[in-house]
């Protein structure tokens, strides 16, 4: 199974690759169309504003094959948030492919953001 990850060039990349190695999957980072076209699955992560997320994909000529990609995509991160509409930060139009727009937390000052820690991913899940 070929699984890319989507350079970004703003986002953990190697932590992810990692990741998916410990999972026993061999996984590719790569910007380049040819590798996102005979990809089975896609990881789209992200670190930062999606103003700059979206400008560099646009840079890379990549965001007209991830809105109309029918491949499997997970985003992660910012690379959620700019799956959908608009990000309140900075104003910034995203890929709209799924409805919805992402607001700025309101929250009270004992609570940090970003949140900054790990999950468990399981190799049995679905996705993979």
């Amino acid at each position: 199974m070929k699984l890319i990850i989507i350079d970004t060039a703003c986002a953990n990349l190697a932590s992810l690759k990692f990741c998916l190695d410990r999972l026993g999957f061999n996984a590719k980072i790569s910007r380049d169309l040819k590798d996102l076209e005979n990809a089975d699955k896609l990881f789209l992560p992200g670190v930062g504003t999606a103003a700059k997320a979206m400008s560099n994909l646009e840079s890379f000529n990549l965001t007209n094959f991830i809105k109309n990609t029918k491949k499997p995509l997970l985003g992660i991160c910012l690379g959620m948030q700019i799956l959908g509409d608009f990000s309140e930060e900075l104003d910034q139009e995203t890929l709209g492919i799924i409805p919805f727009k992402t607001q700025k937390f309101e929250l009270p000052k004992e609570y940090s953001l970003p949140h900054m820690g790990w999950n468990e991913v399981a190799s049995s899940h679905p996705l993979f």
